[in-house]
């Protein structure tokens, strides 16, 4: 699996691993959610506050439902918790499951020079996919 797949999964993967229910929000590791879930084979239902991500979520990824709520509503008065950690094996299970369901991450590969543009995208809300910063490809000087 080339390592700009991988990254996404590292963040992504093992926190959604038993989901059965609902994927918060539709970025960079919400993608991944969905993708593993429904591989798994669990009904999800997608929560965003954005309504453009719908077509995205029903027909591009499979999700059963979307829900579209106000930013009010998210981030209410409600408050989910737990760890994210996986072990060794844990990860190496979900790294293998995901190349067995051919399951990828989106994602806009970028050269290190694009970084500023792309935390400005970030603050606009204007990344629709996971960034995989490209170092060996960057000109970096010493």
């Amino acid at each position: 699996m080339p390592p700009e797949q991988a990254a996404p999964l590292l963040c992504a993967g093992l926190e959604q691993s038993e989901l059965r229910g609902g994927i918060l929000g539709l970025g960079g590791v919400g993608h991944m959610g969905v993708k593993i879930a429904k591989a798994m084979g669990h009904h999800v239902t997608v929560i965003s506050s954005s309504d453009k991500k719908r077509e995205e979520a029903l027909e591009h990824l499979s999700a059963d439902e979307y829900l579209f709520v106000t930013p009010m509503v998210m981030h209410g008065r409600k408050s989910i918790t737990g760890s994210f950690i996986g072990s060794t094996k844990e990860t190496e299970e979900m790294l293998e499951f995901c190349k067995e369901k051919g399951l990828t991450s989106m994602i806009e590969v970028i050269k290190m020079d694009y970084i500023n543009m792309a935390f400005k995208r970030l603050e606009k809300n204007d990344a629709r996919n996971r960034f995989a910063v490209d170092v060996a490809g960057s000109k970096i000087s010493s």
